[in-house]
């Protein structure tokens, strides 16, 4: 019964593919791919070794190899450093394949792109998971279902907090938005969000809300959420610089540091007590207060205690004991019987940044992977029970183009595999691209450097699902969030989920509350000025009224495109620019009918088609001038009631697509 997404095919371009597998000798160029080398003119290939070895968990030696892409362009003066945040995964491994957020460069969405191994790429699918500006990602991957939550950090309605789930179709090789999402879990932006699902099968939720630390979870499902539990975290009571969130054997840890305070702290929660029950520890570390960055943390082993390892850069010591040669990363260690040491990551010379940490457990082998202040991304291994990092600033990964300065690592949250490879992603904000690097165990009879073309093959994307709204998950009674309510011409009324047609398959139903005027509720989804959406809705009137009512009203900035009406005489009616036509084609109150509104973007035109829930056609119009030519996009649909003291609409199975 649903309308099928519109396809919206993309042109990609043909690239230069530059790969480095790197053996025992030094790395002198480490290329990035689109047709050309991305090492300097001038870089010395000691600044940039091409080996790092470690003892595994045989005890024998680990090499690394690695190889660097640039991927696809975005506009940074828009979104800085969109792979910021080494509390946040912006990367997952899901069906063989890797995946991540990124921006797509026209629209300046936030979307979910697919790395096409054979032609080491990303795949824009289409699926979009933020339409905003400067807004920043963080997700959840539990093998099922993708937790994101996307906020940016101002205090501003703009980049509040919002969170969705989506399911992964195998089919169509996407991730599609589940029912009644998303939805808004802040009303101004928050810093540090991290996510992370327990055994249990609740997800839990840290973030840093004006300086407040903020921790909640789901009840139930996903669209429910506890309130804040942080006032249960001795020393969560004071104002919070950064804080992260990571679940593992059995149980949550938050990690976090207040305000020039050089204490670390770590909450721990085991999965099913109660909310009130955390274990706390601390510790005390130079260089922690006032620290520039997010803590990155991972947890390995699970009895009697996880080992946690938590890494950050320090802050700049200005005094005398300040040299070159004093710690300039760490990475903080509480062993599982409850004791702390701290290991070097790097000096103050390495100028290591934003460090992010990754276990592969079978191999016991900890990656610290960071950027450095020349623009470069490198990795460093250890052992995990001996964290014994190189000195230096690290193997290089990825290094920037000619004037480019790549920053903001970020990968995978949880377990990786190096003989799968690992990929990392990181942003160059000054040459506006993306670049991804993947790190794996070098072989023994490594090859040396091969440089060659790769031809990438125009592919068509998908057509992604913009929105789409079940109204099964909400308690009867409630009005969804994301469903806004307005009085037109003085009317009043409310929206609020109904048992409609039964209690497991519900509806929203919008009422009028006053005899005059009528009510409108609006949903958004994100702006949209190419190409064709389809709007698809199950609707049905209470009775008709002294007016028209509105069954799908699709505008934008300032205007309306779509104005399809039910007449108070009970026809099919419509606008064709400002003109009102009314068909001879019935719809009667107390009825389920489909309609279906096709916008077309290029031509001003939509098509629509009122059909019975059994899918025959009652009404169909094609080819009609929108209301307001003059409006560049869509982004809002709306129904609305007509006149009348208790007249009502009633909406079910909501679909955005295009």
């Amino acid at each position: 019964m649903e309308a099928e997404p519109a396809a919206i095919v993309t042109r990609s371009r043909a690239a230069i593919l530059v790969v480095v597998i790197v053996g025992v000798s030094i790395l002198t160029a480490l290329g990035l791919g689109l047709g050309r080398p991305t090492g300097r003119p001038g870089d010395s290939p000691a600044a940039s070794p091409t080996t790092a070895t470690s003892s595994g968990a045989a005890g024998g030696p680990v090499t690394l190899a690695t190889v660097a892409f640039e991927d696809s362009m975005y506009d940074s003066t828009l979104n800085h450093e969109p792979t910021g945040g080494a509390n946040q995964a912006k990367v997952w491994y899901a069906a063989d394949r890797w995946w991540s957020t990124m921006i797509e460069p026209k629209s300046h969405e936030l979307r979910i792109a697919r790395l096409d191994s054979a032609l080491d790429r990303w795949v824009d699918t289409g699926v979009v998971v933020d339409d905003r500006l400067h807004v920043r990602a963080a997700v959840a991957w539990d093998g099922t279902r993708l937790a994101v939550a996307t906020a940016g950090s101002k205090a501003t309605e703009s980049q509040a907090l919002r969170f969705a789930t989506y399911h992964l179709d195998a089919a169509s090789l996407r991730f599609v938005i589940d029912p009644d999402y998303p939805i808004p879990l802040s009303t101004v932006g928050v810093t540090s969000p991290t996510l992370a699902r327990d055994a249990m099968g609740i997800l839990w939720l840290a973030d840093v809300d004006g300086g407040r630390l903020v921790v909640r979870h789901t009840t139930g499902d996903d669209h429910r959420w506890s309130p804040d539990v942080a006032a249960h975290l001795a020393g969560a009571d004071g104002t919070t610089r950064t804080a992260s969130l990571i679940a593992g054997a059995g149980r949550i840890l938050v990690a976090w540091n207040r305000a020039n305070d050089p204490v670390l702290r770590l909450a721990e929660h085991r999965d099913g007590d109660a909310d009130a029950t955390w274990a706390i520890a601390t510790t005390e570390v130079g260089g922690l207060a006032n620290a520039p960055g997010d803590l990155s943390v991972v947890a390995v082993g699970a009895s009697p205690e996880p080992r946690v390892l938590i890494a950050f850069e320090t802050a700049t010591d200005t005094s005398a004991a300040g040299t070159p040669l004093a710690p300039g990363a760490l990475v903080v260690v509480r062993a599982a019987d409850g004791s702390w040491s701290t290991a070097q990551l790097g000096r103050r010379k390495d100028h290591l940044r934003a460090p992010v940490l990754a276990i592969d457990a079978a191999r016991n082998l900890v990656l610290a992977i960071a950027a450095t202040a020349d623009g470069r991304i490198v990795v460093k291994p250890a052992s995990v029970d001996r964290l014994d990092f190189e000195s230096g600033d690290g193997q290089a990964l990825i290094a920037p183009a000619q004037a480019g300065s790549v920053s903001a690592p970020s990968t995978a949250s949880g377990p990786v595999d190096l003989d799968s490879g690992i990929v990392v992603l990181a942003a160059d904000d000054r040459a506006g691209h993306y670049v991804h690097g993947i790190i794996r165990v070098a072989p023994s009879d490594a090859a040396s450097p091969s440089i060659g073309p790769s031809s990438r093959p125009d592919q068509a994307v998908p057509g992604a699902v913009l929105r789409v709204d079940s109204f099964d998950p909400w308690t009867v009674g409630t009005n969804p969030p994301t469903w806004v309510v307005s009085g037109e011409s003085g009317g009043r009324g409310r929206a609020a989920i109904v048992a409609v047609p039964s209690n497991a398959d519900r509806s929203l139903r919008l009422v009028s509350t006053s005899a005059t005027g009528s009510v409108r509720s609006c949903t958004t989804f994100p702006p949209t000025a190419t190409g064709v959406v389809t709007i698809s809705s199950l609707v049905r009137l209470g009775r008709l009224g002294g007016s028209d009512a509105t069954v799908a009203s699709v505008r934008g900035p300032g205007g309306e495109a779509v104005s399809a009406r039910v007449t108070r005489h009970g026809l099919l009616a419509y606008y064709r620019g400002a003109l009102k036509i009314t068909t001879v084609h019935g719809f009667r109150a107390g009825v389920w009918y489909r309609s279906t509104v096709v916008v077309h973007l290029a031509t001003h035109t939509f098509d629509w088609t009122i059909a019975i829930p059994t899918g025959r056609s009652i009404s169909t119009v094609r080819g009609i001038a929108w209301r307001d030519l003059a409006i560049p996009s869509v982004d809002t649909l709306c129904v609305q009631t007509p006149l009348g003291l208790g007249t009502s609409i009633v909406l079910d199975n909501v679909m955005v697509s295009r």
